[in-house]
């Protein structure tokens, strides 16, 4: 396979990241100073919801291999806690008060997707099967799961798991049915993806043991390796994640601010390309040191006792900065164009509007702004100055306030385009023009 060395400035959620020989320079966005007027007034940026989370509903203390039966109020108590921070949760198993989770969720605003746990006990399947079949029939959960890593752990045949699927589908024609595995697995089953109404696929860069340097460009190589041969299928990020602690798998090191960089990165990743990713996961979860080693018990984006993690809260407060890595490409799996806004002024305000771009050379780009005003689009920050420039870290800002009533606009979009193209003067238009919007390389949009 042909490596060619590239660069890539990816924007990602704003983490602390210390400089080691597993890290790589980072470069503040926000921080970014030039002649424009003084912003240093509170500056409002949106908040981030992640797609979805893997959920396991064990507290410190207890073992799934205890058989213990989890009484519903803990149930509710855990997932009350991810309430802001996700729309959707995966569960693993139907047994054991499992059965419940998807009922309480769905009592939460939280979209279930429901899973039976199998094995090679072919007697314990049976349960876990009819219940996730009732759970569907409860019309409690968005999409059945059936099986987690079943042909990665050879638990079973891809015959006898495309016949679990089958049932399922049979039993609940309403709702969308798949498994779970890894892209590799998912890759050598032909069949076990046709049979799937989408796939269910889990890319770990950290279990391939790559350094987190290189992680973001391995997964998005894994998954563009399945999309190859997936064609139209719609295909789910189902799980990807990184340890805080333990140790390390070849130059894969489990750092906490490892973790909140891979995190970030995912995310940024997912929102690029449009896909909806279940991040692995919502807690640390002390019980699976016993069975998986002390790898396993620190996957969590919260740790044992439901505390958010110190460095994930710039996650989730919408902080944004640029990271500027080298890393080998992965043959063909390049990554996608990124535009980014940094911060967001809120409405009333003359604070600067900045951002960030990746997966270009910034200096053959430029970025576009537009806001609008009163119904109107008008261009910013002037008719004669409609190239804002990028630097060399991928950093942008503009003054969109240059108007009497710009403070209030309602609306902004942006657009990255070439370096060479001229972007259109608009000035007070009821929509944007097509061509502008068909000729970026990537493009965001917010309404305040």
């Amino acid at each position: 396979m042909k490596r060619i060395l590239f660069f890539l400035l990816l924007a990602v959620v704003v983490i602390h990241c210390k400089k080691d020989d597993d890290s790589h320079p980072l470069t503040d966005c926000n921080d970014v100073t030039d002649s424009l007027p003084d912003d240093s007034m509170a500056v409002y940026i949106p908040s981030v919801n992640i797609d979805g989370l893997n959920v396991g509903l064990y507290l410190d203390g207890q073992d799934p291999a205890d058989g213990l039966l989890l009484p519903p109020e803990q149930i509710e108590a855990r997932l009350k806690q991810l309430k802001g921070f996700t729309k959707c949760v995966r569960f693993f198993s139907s047994d054991n008060g499992h059965q419940q989770a998807s009922a309480i969720a769905k009592q939460l605003d939280l979209e279930a997707y429901a899973s039976a746990w199998l094995s090679s006990d072919l007697a314990a399947n049976e349960t876990e099967i009819a219940n996730l079949i009732e759970i569907g029939k409860s019309g409690n959960a968005k999409a059945l799961i059936v099986g987690s890593e079943v042909l990665l752990r050879g638990d079973l045949s891809p015959q006898q798991l495309i016949d679990y699927i089958n049932a399922v589908k049979a039993a609940v024609p309403t709702l969308p049915v798949t498994t779970a595995d890894t892209y590799d697995r998912l890759i050598a089953n032909p069949e076990v993806r046709e049979i799937c109404d989408f796939l269910f696929v889990n890319i770990y860069p950290f279990w391939e043991g790559e350094g987190i340097q290189c992680a973001i460009y391995r997964l998005h190589h894994d998954w563009q390796l399945l999309k190859n041969v997936s064609g139209d299928k719609e295909i789910v990020l189902s799980e990807s994640g990184w340890p805080s602690d333990g140790n390390s798998i070849g130059s894969a090191a489990p750092t906490p601010a490892n973790q909140c960089l891979y995190v970030a990165q995912l995310v940024a990743w997912g929102q690029a390309m449009g896909i909806k990713i279940f991040v692995f996961q919502a807690m640390d979860e002390p019980w699976k040191a016993n069975h998986e080693g002390e790898l396993g018990a620190h996957w969590g984006i919260f740790d044992k006792d439901g505390k958010l993690k110190d460095c994930m809260r710039d996650l989730f407060d919408g902080k944004t900065i640029a990271c500027y890595s080298e890393c080998p490409a992965f043959g063909s799996g390049t990554m996608p164009p990124v535009l980014t806004f940094v911060s967001v002024p809120p409405i009333g305000s003359n604070a600067n509007l900045k951002g960030s771009v990746a997966g270009v050379n910034p200096v053959e780009h430029i970025v576009a702004v537009y806001i609008k005003v009163g119904g109107q689009w008008w261009v910013k920050p002037y008719s004669a100055s409609r190239k804002i420039p990028i630097d060399e870290h991928g950093c942008w800002v503009v003054d969109i306030t240059t108007g009497g009533s710009d403070p209030n606009a309602t609306e902004i979009a942006a657009f990255l385009l070439p370096a060479g193209y001229d972007p259109p003067n608009v000035l007070g238009a009821g929509v944007l023009p097509a061509g502008l919007v068909g000729d970026a390389v990537a493009k965001v949009f917010v309404v305040r």
